[in-house]
C-alpha cells in the first residue's frame, strides 16, 4: 500500500482574511508522522501558492503562470502515482474548515460525485460511534478536480476537517487516521 497525500488549499498568504485551508497542512504532517511511524509508504504533495491565485483542485486554469504551476502540481501527483502504480494507493486530498460549516462536524468526508460508496458510509458511522466524533459524510462535485481525475489509478478520499482546535482536538485527528489506515 501506498498513501499519497495532496494538500491542495494549503499555503496561506494572510490569516487576516481566509486564503486558505488554515488547518489542512499541519493534519497532512501530523498524518505523514504516522504513516512513517507505521512504516508506511507515503508522499506529501502540497501546492505551494494561494488558492486566490490558482485554485489546485479545480479544472486547469487561465493564463501562463496558472497554467503553469497548477500543472507542476499535478505532474507530482502523476509521478507518485506512476512510481507506484503495482501498489494500492490510496488519495488522501486533505482539506480544513471554519468551525459551524459543514453542519457543525469536527471532520467532513467528501465522497465522489454519485458514488456513495458504502465503505465510506460503514467508515463514518463506526467512527463516530467508537470516539464520539462528530463525523460528516458528503456527496462529492464534479468540479473537485483531485478526487476526479485520479480516481482511475488511486482510491481517493477528500478529508475536511475543522480548524478550531478546541473543538476538534489533535488527539482526535491521529485517532481518526489511525483508524482510517487500519480500516482501508
Amino acid at each position: 500500500m501506498f498513501a499519497l497525500v495532496t494538500v491542495t488549499h494549503g499555503y496561506c498568504v494572510t490569516k487576516i482574511v481566509r486564503t486558505c485551508d488554515l488547518r489542512a497542512s499541519e493534519c497532512a504532517n501530523k498524518f505523514g508522522n504516522m504513516l512513517k511511524k507505521k512504516k508506511i509508504q507515503y508522499s506529501i504533495v502540497k501546492f505551494l501558492t494561494s488558492r486566490l491565485d490558482v485554485d489546485a483542485n479545480r479544472k486547469m486554469p487561465i493564463g501562463d503562470e496558472g497554467i503553469k504551476l497548477w500543472t507542476i502540481f499535478n505532474n507530482k501527483i502523476k509521478d507518485k502515482i506512476s512510481i507506484n502504480k503495482n501498489k494500492k494507493i490510496l488519495l488522501f486530498d486533505i482539506h480544513s474548515f471554519p468551525k459551524g460549516e459543514f453542519d457543525n462536524s469536527q471532520i467532513t468526508i467528501i465522497d465522489l460525485k454519485d458514488s456513495y460508496r458504502k465503505e465510506l458510509k460503514m467508515f463514518t458511522n463506526y467512527i463516530s460511534s467508537k470516539y464520539g466524533i462528530n463525523i460528516k459524510l458528503y456527496n462529492g462535485a464534479e468540479d473537485n478536480y483531485v478526487q476526479e481525475t485520479y480516481k482511475d489509478r488511486t482510491y481517493p478520499i477528500l478529508i475536511e476537517f475543522c480548524e478550531d482546535k478546541d473543538y476538534l482536538l489533535d488527539c482526535h485527528i491521529i485517532k481518526f487516521f489511525e483508524e482510517l489506515i487500519n480500516y482501508f
